[in-house]
Protein backbone atom coordinates (compact mmCIF):
# COMPACT_ATOMS: atom_id res chain seq x y z
CA UNK A 1 0.00 0.00 0.00
CA UNK A 2 2.84 2.34 0.86
CA UNK A 3 4.38 1.79 -2.57
CA UNK A 4 1.00 2.43 -4.22
CA UNK A 5 0.52 5.63 -2.26
CA UNK A 6 4.00 6.76 -3.20
CA UNK A 7 3.21 6.00 -6.85
CA UNK A 8 -0.06 7.92 -6.73
CA UNK A 9 1.66 10.82 -5.00
CA UNK A 10 4.42 10.87 -7.60
CA UNK A 11 1.86 10.78 -10.41
CA UNK A 12 -0.14 13.59 -8.83
CA UNK A 13 3.03 15.60 -8.44
CA UNK A 14 3.98 15.02 -12.06
CA UNK A 15 0.52 16.08 -13.23
CA UNK A 16 0.61 19.17 -11.04
CA UNK A 17 4.03 20.00 -12.41
CA UNK A 18 2.82 19.58 -15.96
CA UNK A 19 -0.13 21.88 -15.27
CA UNK A 20 2.22 24.50 -13.81
CA UNK A 21 4.50 24.24 -16.84
CA UNK A 22 1.55 24.62 -19.20
CA UNK A 23 0.26 27.61 -17.24
CA UNK A 24 3.70 29.22 -17.28
CA UNK A 25 4.05 28.69 -21.02
CA UNK A 26 0.57 30.11 -21.56
CA UNK A 27 1.41 33.27 -19.63
CA UNK A 28 5.07 33.66 -20.62
CA UNK A 29 5.59 36.77 -22.79
CA UNK A 30 7.56 35.27 -25.68
CA UNK A 31 9.15 38.18 -27.53
CA UNK A 32 8.03 37.12 -31.00
CA UNK A 33 4.32 37.15 -30.09
CA UNK A 34 4.43 40.96 -29.88
CA UNK A 35 5.47 41.37 -33.51
CA UNK A 36 2.05 42.73 -34.58
CA UNK A 37 2.72 45.88 -32.54
CA UNK A 38 6.27 46.32 -33.90
CA UNK A 39 6.82 44.62 -37.25
CA UNK A 40 3.49 45.49 -38.89
CA UNK A 41 3.77 49.29 -38.36
CA UNK A 42 7.35 49.16 -39.65
CA UNK A 43 6.21 47.37 -42.82
CA UNK A 44 3.35 49.82 -43.41
CA UNK A 45 5.67 52.79 -42.93
CA UNK A 46 8.32 51.34 -45.26
CA UNK A 47 5.94 50.45 -48.11
CA UNK A 48 2.82 52.67 -47.93
CA UNK A 49 2.06 51.86 -51.59
CA UNK A 50 1.70 48.10 -51.02
CA UNK A 51 -1.07 46.12 -52.71
CA UNK A 52 -3.70 44.30 -50.65
CA UNK A 53 -5.03 40.83 -51.53
CA UNK A 54 -7.82 39.77 -49.18
CA UNK A 55 -9.91 36.74 -48.38
CA UNK A 56 -12.98 36.49 -46.18
CA UNK A 57 -12.56 33.56 -43.82
CA UNK A 58 -16.28 32.82 -43.68
CA UNK A 59 -17.14 33.11 -47.36
CA UNK A 60 -14.27 33.03 -49.83
CA UNK A 61 -12.76 29.60 -49.16
CA UNK A 62 -13.41 27.17 -52.03
CA UNK A 63 -11.78 24.07 -50.56
CA UNK A 64 -9.58 23.07 -47.64
CA UNK A 65 -7.76 19.80 -47.03
CA UNK A 66 -5.78 19.27 -43.85
CA UNK A 67 -4.99 16.56 -41.32
CA UNK A 68 -7.66 14.14 -40.07
CA UNK A 69 -6.91 15.17 -36.47
CA UNK A 70 -8.52 18.30 -34.97
CA UNK A 71 -7.22 21.21 -37.03
CA UNK A 72 -7.63 24.97 -37.30
CA UNK A 73 -9.70 24.63 -40.48
CA UNK A 74 -12.14 21.78 -41.10
CA UNK A 75 -11.89 19.94 -44.41
CA UNK A 76 -14.32 21.43 -46.91
CA UNK A 77 -16.47 20.85 -48.84
CA UNK A 78 -17.85 17.99 -46.77
CA UNK A 79 -16.26 14.74 -47.89
CA UNK A 80 -12.95 16.31 -48.94
CA UNK A 81 -10.25 13.69 -48.26
CA UNK A 82 -7.90 14.69 -45.42
CA UNK A 83 -4.11 14.67 -45.76
CA UNK A 84 -3.34 11.28 -44.25
CA UNK A 85 0.01 10.27 -45.76
CA UNK A 86 2.84 10.68 -43.20
CA UNK A 87 4.80 13.19 -45.27
CA UNK A 88 1.83 15.57 -45.63
CA UNK A 89 -0.35 14.81 -42.60
CA UNK A 90 0.83 17.97 -40.79
CA UNK A 91 0.00 20.19 -43.74
CA UNK A 92 -2.80 22.26 -45.23
CA UNK A 93 -3.93 22.82 -48.82
CA UNK A 94 -6.38 25.65 -49.41
CA UNK A 95 -8.04 27.28 -52.45
CA UNK A 96 -9.74 30.64 -52.07
CA UNK A 97 -11.15 33.62 -53.94
CA UNK A 98 -9.00 36.74 -53.66
CA UNK A 99 -10.29 40.31 -53.27
CA UNK A 100 -8.64 43.70 -53.64
CA UNK A 101 -8.65 46.44 -51.00
CA UNK A 102 -12.15 47.46 -52.17
CA UNK A 103 -13.43 43.89 -51.55
CA UNK A 104 -13.93 43.14 -55.26
CA UNK A 105 -13.07 39.56 -56.28
CA UNK A 106 -10.06 39.89 -58.60
CA UNK A 107 -8.63 36.38 -58.67
CA UNK A 108 -7.99 33.22 -56.73
CA UNK A 109 -5.14 31.72 -54.75
CA UNK A 110 -3.72 28.59 -53.19
CA UNK A 111 -2.11 28.38 -49.78
CA UNK A 112 0.07 25.36 -49.02
CA UNK A 113 1.43 24.82 -45.49
CA UNK A 114 3.86 22.29 -44.06
CA UNK A 115 4.95 21.95 -40.43
CA UNK A 116 8.15 23.85 -39.69
CA UNK A 117 11.08 22.03 -38.11
CA UNK A 118 11.66 24.91 -35.66
CA UNK A 119 8.25 24.56 -34.00
CA UNK A 120 8.74 24.24 -30.26
CA UNK A 121 6.23 24.16 -27.44
CA UNK A 122 8.88 25.32 -24.97
CA UNK A 123 9.77 28.28 -27.20
CA UNK A 124 6.16 29.23 -27.87
CA UNK A 125 6.32 28.54 -31.60
CA UNK A 126 3.72 26.74 -33.73
CA UNK A 127 5.32 27.35 -37.10
CA UNK A 128 4.73 26.45 -40.74
CA UNK A 129 6.43 26.84 -44.09
CA UNK A 130 3.73 28.65 -46.10
CA UNK A 131 3.62 29.18 -49.86
CA UNK A 132 1.00 31.34 -51.58
CA UNK A 133 0.25 31.36 -55.31
CA UNK A 134 -1.95 34.36 -56.16
CA UNK A 135 -3.52 34.25 -59.63
CA UNK A 136 -4.86 37.58 -60.92
CA UNK A 137 -6.35 37.07 -64.42
CA UNK A 138 -5.23 39.79 -66.83
CA UNK A 139 -2.28 40.76 -64.62
CA UNK A 140 -0.26 37.66 -63.80
CA UNK A 141 0.71 35.38 -60.93
CA UNK A 142 2.56 36.05 -57.67
CA UNK A 143 4.55 33.38 -55.81
CA UNK A 144 5.05 34.15 -52.11
CA UNK A 145 6.88 32.33 -49.31
CA UNK A 146 6.88 32.93 -45.57
CA UNK A 147 7.46 31.25 -42.25
CA UNK A 148 4.36 31.61 -40.12
CA UNK A 149 3.63 31.31 -36.40
CA UNK A 150 0.21 30.67 -34.84
CA UNK A 151 1.10 30.28 -31.16
CA UNK A 152 -1.10 33.15 -29.94
CA UNK A 153 -4.03 32.19 -32.17
CA UNK A 154 -4.05 28.62 -30.87
CA UNK A 155 -3.32 29.24 -27.18
CA UNK A 156 -5.37 32.39 -26.60
CA UNK A 157 -8.39 31.80 -28.80
CA UNK A 158 -8.80 28.36 -30.37
CA UNK A 159 -7.96 26.11 -27.42
CA UNK A 160 -10.04 28.05 -24.84
CA UNK A 161 -13.01 28.12 -27.20
CA UNK A 162 -12.72 24.42 -28.06
CA UNK A 163 -12.24 23.34 -24.42
CA UNK A 164 -15.14 25.42 -23.14
CA UNK A 165 -17.36 24.80 -26.15
CA UNK A 166 -18.14 28.50 -26.32
CA UNK A 167 -17.95 30.81 -29.34
CA UNK A 168 -15.71 33.87 -29.28
CA UNK A 169 -16.56 37.26 -30.77
CA UNK A 170 -14.50 40.43 -30.79
CA UNK A 171 -11.71 41.96 -32.85
CA UNK A 172 -8.14 40.66 -32.85
CA UNK A 173 -5.49 41.81 -35.32
CA UNK A 174 -2.51 39.51 -35.76
CA UNK A 175 0.60 39.43 -37.94
CA UNK A 176 0.95 35.77 -38.94
CA UNK A 177 4.26 36.24 -40.75
CA UNK A 178 7.45 35.53 -38.79
CA UNK A 179 10.06 35.53 -41.60
CA UNK A 180 12.23 34.42 -43.28
CA UNK A 181 13.53 37.95 -43.97
CA UNK A 182 15.39 39.43 -40.99
CA UNK A 183 12.84 42.25 -40.66
CA UNK A 184 10.14 39.64 -40.05
CA UNK A 185 8.68 39.80 -43.57
CA UNK A 186 7.91 37.11 -46.13
CA UNK A 187 9.41 37.03 -49.63
CA UNK A 188 8.00 37.59 -53.11
CA UNK A 189 9.78 34.68 -54.81
CA UNK A 190 8.73 35.20 -58.43
CA UNK A 191 5.97 36.39 -60.70
CA UNK A 192 4.53 36.30 -64.20
CA UNK A 193 2.84 38.94 -66.33
CA UNK A 194 3.14 42.42 -64.79
CA UNK A 195 4.87 40.82 -61.81
CA UNK A 196 7.67 39.21 -63.86
CA UNK A 197 11.25 40.13 -63.03
CA UNK A 198 10.35 41.61 -59.66
CA UNK A 199 11.12 40.48 -56.16
CA UNK A 200 9.84 42.04 -52.97
CA UNK A 201 8.35 41.40 -49.56
CA UNK A 202 4.98 40.82 -47.99
CA UNK A 203 3.19 40.12 -44.73
CA UNK A 204 0.09 38.11 -43.90
CA UNK A 205 -2.28 39.81 -41.47
CA UNK A 206 -5.42 38.28 -39.98
CA UNK A 207 -8.30 40.18 -38.41
CA UNK A 208 -10.30 37.64 -36.42
CA UNK A 209 -13.85 38.69 -35.53
CA UNK A 210 -15.32 35.43 -34.35
CA UNK A 211 -14.66 31.74 -33.85
CA UNK A 212 -17.12 28.88 -33.40
CA UNK A 213 -16.19 25.63 -31.60
CA UNK A 214 -16.75 23.73 -34.87
CA UNK A 215 -13.69 25.60 -36.27
CA UNK A 216 -15.63 28.20 -38.25
CA UNK A 217 -13.87 31.56 -38.47
CA UNK A 218 -15.29 35.01 -39.03
CA UNK A 219 -12.95 37.73 -40.24
CA UNK A 220 -10.53 38.54 -43.03
CA UNK A 221 -6.94 37.75 -43.94
CA UNK A 222 -4.83 40.19 -45.96
CA UNK A 223 -1.66 39.64 -47.96
CA UNK A 224 0.10 43.03 -48.06
CA UNK A 225 2.54 42.83 -50.97
CA UNK A 226 5.35 45.19 -51.96
CA UNK A 227 7.08 44.55 -55.27
CA UNK A 228 8.77 47.92 -55.38
CA UNK A 229 12.21 46.92 -56.55
CA UNK A 230 13.32 45.07 -59.65
CA UNK A 231 15.40 41.94 -59.34
CA UNK A 232 19.09 42.61 -59.43
CA UNK A 233 18.84 46.20 -58.14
Amino acid sequence: MGVLLKGVTALAGALAGAVLVLAALYAFPFRHVNRTEHVLPAFLAAVPDHETYRLRLSGDLVSVSTSPTPAIFPNRPAGTPPLVEPNVSMGLALITHIRDADNRIVGFATELEAAHEDSSFLRGRLMTHTTWTVVLPGRGVLFLYQTEDNWTLVTRFLLPSLLKGDPWHGRWLHLNTLGPLPQGYGEVIAGTGVFAGRNGRFVEVAELRGFQPDAIFEGVMDLLVSRDHAEGK
